[in-house]
């Protein structure tokens, strides 16, 4: 074992963690770590990251913090990519000595299948929450909550590191469990199970929750790795000084191979999926369609020039937009239009049904994309013009995902459409996304609230 990692570690272009199914450990983490080749990169590296008996530089002012989210063009990692920096004025303009803010961990991770807030909670609880401290210090804020999802995160570890780490700081963190919903990772579902609802739901905004969020209070929420990412930010300035011209974070994610291999990887934004998939000798393959972004993302098929461009190039500039950090490998040789009814069909079912667009358009949606897949009759330019009017009117981002894999999809595998339309499709149901929900112990039944 000891010989294959040394070669890994030769042809490596960024760092990785080999993932194995079979382990557990703190935090109800599904997987063991086997694995760690670092380099090149500004990665979460444990001797690059050395510990410390107490928080390192958690005094910072809050001009001084603002700086180092700025100097490292530290970004939002749970998907939507909002500069951290802009997200830390804005509440520090919204507080005052009287009003003072909260600042929030959101470790929910919602989609099934990424687990790069587990990891962080299992291997880098410490620098996470650091990097939350170092915010509450800055905007003088009295407490942190961590929340995460009660099935992933109430383990008796996690709570007992979570305390003995608030205890050394000196800092009040709450941990906070929220049902494990798609919708309860988003950012006003999140204030809501801090606020103590039972159903934490997501609301309209405005207001943001930058100047409304916990108990009616200005908040900083943001994902747990970008908070890592900060507090490794400012141990690095403090020990190297500011960051060069290519000094870069890296990006965490979860890749889910075909041949039932599970990745996370801790790569150089400079890096592509494509070289991704190289390093982990699974090149990108012709036989293979790509789930880039999660179930928030797209697919792409093999020839697609995106697949080839560095990660830190967004959407809106011809990337692929990585997301929250998931890729999934689906062989072509199977029925794509099965995964994606199958995944549509979930989707609907996690809606928290406040709106038109998830009460009632997502349904119609996975009804008519099943009768395409399995009946021959349905009528996919229907779910296209569907789409189009779903787009962009929900109170949450969900009815956008369903669009975007639906109309991905339409372009990645029109024969394929054609042959279910004629009811001549012939390619099995391989139920990749289905047999990956069961494997993590999610279950395929709705988690809906």
């Amino acid at each position: 074992m000891k010989t294959e990692f040394v070669e890994h570690e030769r042809t490596l272009r960024f760092p990785y963690v080999l993932l194995n199914r079979n382990g557990t450990s703190c935090g109800n983490f599904p997987f063991a770590r086997r694995s760690q080749a670092f380099k090149p990169g500004v990665s979460l590296k444990l001797d690059e990251v050395a510990r410390s008996s107490a928080p390192l530089g958690v005094r910072g002012p809050l001009a001084e913090i603002v700086g180092v989210a700025k100097r490292w063009d530290l970004k939002g990692r749970g998907g939507a990519g909002f500069p951290f920096a802009q997200k830390l004025t804005a509440v520090a303009e919204s507080s005052s000595r009287l009003i003072r803010p909260s600042v929030v961990v959101n470790a929910t991770e919602s989609e099934p299948l990424s687990f790069k807030d587990r990891f962080l909670l299992t291997y880098y609880l410490d620098l996470m929450l650091e990097g939350a401290v170092l915010c509450a210090r800055a905007l003088n804020s009295p407490s942190i909550y961590l929340v995460t999802h009660a099935d992933t995160g109430g383990s008796p570890e996690l709570v007992d590191a979570v305390r003995r780490f608030s205890d050394a700081a000196r800092v009040k963190i709450q941990v906070v469990l929220t049902p494990p919903a798609l919708v309860s990772g988003q950012e006003t579902s999140v204030v809501a199970a801090v606020n103590g609802a039972s159903r934490p739901l997501p609301r309209m905004q405005p207001p943001r929750v930058s100047v409304s969020g916990v108990r009616d209070r200005p908040t900083l929420l943001s994902n747990a790795e970008t908070y890592a990412r900060l507090a490794q930010a400012r141990r690095i300035e403090v020990s190297a000084g500011p960051p060069g011209e290519n000094s870069l974070l890296s990006h965490l994610g979860t890749v889910h191979l075909k041949t039932g291999e599970s990745y996370i990887v801790d790569s150089d934004p400079l890096n592509s999926v494509s070289d991704i998939l190289e390093s982990l000798r699974a090149p990108i393959s012709d036989s293979s369609v790509y789930l880039v972004g999660g179930y928030f993302g797209r697919f792409f098929r093999s020839i697609d020039p995106r697949l080839r461009v560095p990660l830190k190039v967004p959407k809106n500039a011809h990337g692929v937009g990585f997301g929250a950090g998931l890729i999934v490998e689906i062989d072509r040789h199977g029925c794509l239009g099965g995964e994606v009814a199958f995944v549509s069909r979930w989707l609907s079912l996690q809606s928290a049904g406040q709106c038109g667009p998830c009460k009632k358009g997502l349904p119609q949606v996975a009804d008519e994309l099943e009768r395409v897949v399995l009946g021959g009759d349905g009528d996919f330019e229907k779910i296209l013009r569907w789409t189009t009017q779903i787009r962009g009117r929900g109170g949450c981002a969900l009815p956008d995902s369903v669009c975007d894999l639906v109309e991905s999809f339409s372009k990645v595998a029109p024969e394929e459409i054609r042959a279910h339309q004629s009811g001549a499709c012939q390619r099995p149901y391989l139920r990749q996304f289905e047999g990956l929900h069961r494997n993590f112990d999610r279950g395929i039944d709705s988690h809906g609230i």
